[in-house]
């Protein structure tokens, strides 16, 4: 029996296998955090210089590599799946210096602000690092309200209400210095009878914001490399919206009567729009038809780097 080959044989099977089935988008297979535990493959060869060249070694060097070769199974499907760059950006987010840390007076992971009865105008402004926003929910008892995954992930909520009711709200959120809090998300939720002002910036997060129920008269999404996927609803007269990202994918969902005019100013990106748009005379940008003569329309800025866009009707 020559151990060697098997181990060998079987080692190349697992990579094969495992690309098989991401590439058949069966399973996703964090490959960047196996790479972690490589010390692993330090001592499988250790064990396979140690053993006996008898049966009973063999036994032991090929059951070895299954075992070790299970523990990359379970942490590559197990680990939530990020780009590379989107790692090594978000991991600049990670650690919080001594100047910042001590700014930042968040102590829980979930706040909220209460809605005054003369609000009926609010801005957002939302800076978020190593986490993933997801913005769906309303509430009806609050105006605001945010709460993440994780019991290791801070939220810090300012408030603050003009005489007129109008509010402006400022959350932030970090991952304490020397605390790891993977795969977590933070869920923000909005009072749908106002009119809402957001402004996200969320680096190299992740994004899927679906602001179909809610009244959106202007928002603006600054974003690394990230993923972003947006669903929005009927705009309020003219409804802005501005989004400026690196490396990253766009999804746009739009109401089908909606009037839109999409507006990109992109190096090395591609758009993909629903069929009842025209294309201007200058490139890069896309009108409906009923754009001009709408009295409710959106206006979509796009300013990115290497960036693929898909807008669609629903």
């Amino acid at each position: 029996m020559d151990a060697k080959r098997i181990t060998t044989g079987i080692i190349f099977l697992f990579i094969g296998v495992i690309l098989l089935l991401s590439k058949m988008d069966i399973i996703e297979f964090n490959w960047f955090e196996v790479f972690r535990y490589w010390p692993l493959l330090i001592i499988l060869v250790g064990v396979n210089i140690l053993v006996p060249k008898k049966d009973i070694g063999y036994m032991i060097s090929i059951g070895t590599t299954c075992v070790i070769l299970a523990i990359f199974t379970f942490i590559g499907i197990t680990t939530p799946n990020q780009s590379f760059l989107s790692r090594i950006m978000e991991n600049r987010d990670l650690d919080i210096d001594s100047e910042n840390e001590e700014d930042f007076i968040g102590t829980s992971n979930a706040v909220s602000a209460k809605k005054n009865i003369n609000t009926s105008h609010a801005t957002a402004n939302i800076d978020l690092g190593a986490t993933k926003l997801v913005l769906k929910d309303t509430t009806v008892a609050n105006l605001f309200e945010a709460a993440n995954t994780s019991d290791k992930y801070f939220l810090s909520l300012n408030t603050d209400v003009k005489n007129d009711g109008a509010a402006t709200l400022n959350l932030s959120g970090k991952t304490k210095k020397g605390i790891d809090s993977k795969g977590n998300s933070t869920i923000i939720k909005l009072n749908k009878n106002i009119i809402w002002d957001l402004n996200f910036d969320v680096g190299a997060a992740d994004m899927q914001g679906d602001l179909s129920n809610f009244k959106i008269k202007n928002l603006t999404v600054d974003a690394g490399a990230s993923n972003l996927d947006l669903k929005l609803g009927n705009p309020q007269m003219i409804s802005n919206i501005n989004i400026d990202a690196g490396a990253s994918s766009i999804k746009i969902a739009l109401p089908r009567e909606v009037a839109c005019q999409i507006i990109t100013e992109m190096a090395l990106s591609t758009v993909d729009a629903d069929d009842s748009f025209i294309k201007g005379g200058d490139k890069g940008i896309l009108t409906s038809p009923n754009f001009e003569n709408a009295k409710n329309k959106f206006k979509i800025s796009i300013d990115g780097g290497i960036t693929s866009v898909t807008v669609s009707r629903y």
